[in-house]
């Protein structure tokens, strides 16, 4: 009797942990992230230093400054007037990252729907403006500019760089979105003033500014 009473015991334990192994999450049928059908593309950091150099010359050219007369100061550097030939300053007080996702415009209210699944060539750019509002640290410090999202099936004639998008079969519509990663900086500007009082030259604050550049950005479907 006890002999079959300890082999019970065994037997419902190993239908317990069988079960618990295979069963699925509880919230298996409530997920309602997208999936995201391309992995995350990341601009190189050549590419993006480029374009924050063209927007930072473009800032400084309203001020009559050309870049060449300018030292760079990051990471809180300190560099005495003195001590540097350089009539300008810059210096990065702040970077921050930040993203914004929005569905690619031209694209059927409901979504899209395949039998055996297909595939839809997407935009970064050309669609819709979306605006980004960047809160920074310092107080009374926020950066907004917009930017383009992409476009939905658009066409290979127009000679704009595209992705393949994969659409999931099973006759279930879906829609494509896209997320962009920003890197945004803040930064002043000094200028290099003789003080007769200390008997020398001291950087000061001549205007502010501030830079946005892609970083990353990713495609993802979803069921609306």
């Amino acid at each position: 009797m006890k002999k079959a009473i300890a082999l019970f015991l065994v037997l419902v334990s190993l239908v317990t942990i069988s079960v618990s192994a295979h069963a699925a999450p509880a919230d298996y049928e409530m997920r309602s992230e997208p999936l995201t059908v391309t992995p995350t593309y990341f601009v190189p950091a050549a590419e993006s230093e480029a374009e924050h150099q063209r927007q930072l010359e473009a800032h400084l050219r309203q001020f009559d400054i050309d870049l060449s007369e300018c030292v760079i100061v990051t990471d809180g550097i300190s560099i005495m007037p003195m001590d540097n030939a350089s009539n300008y300053k810059i210096e990065y007080l702040e970077t921050r990252l930040v993203q914004k996702s929005r569905d690619l415009s031209n694209q059927p209210l409901g979504g899209v729907s395949f039998t055996h699944g297909g595939s839809i060539l997407c935009t970064l750019g050309g669609g819709a403006s979306v605006s980004f509002s960047v809160p920074f640290t310092i107080p009374g410090t926020t950066h907004t500019f917009s930017v383009s999202f992409g476009i939905f099936d658009a066409d290979p004639d127009d000679d704009i760089d595209g992705y393949m998008i994969d659409i999931p079969g099973g006759g279930i519509r879906y829609r494509v979105g896209l997320t962009k990663t920003y890197q945004v900086r803040y930064y002043k500007i000094y200028h290099k003033r003789w003080n007769e009082r200390i008997w020398g030259y001291e950087w000061v604050e001549y205007g502010d500014g501030f830079s946005h550049t892609l970083h990353a950005y990713d495609f993802y479907v979803y069921q609306p």
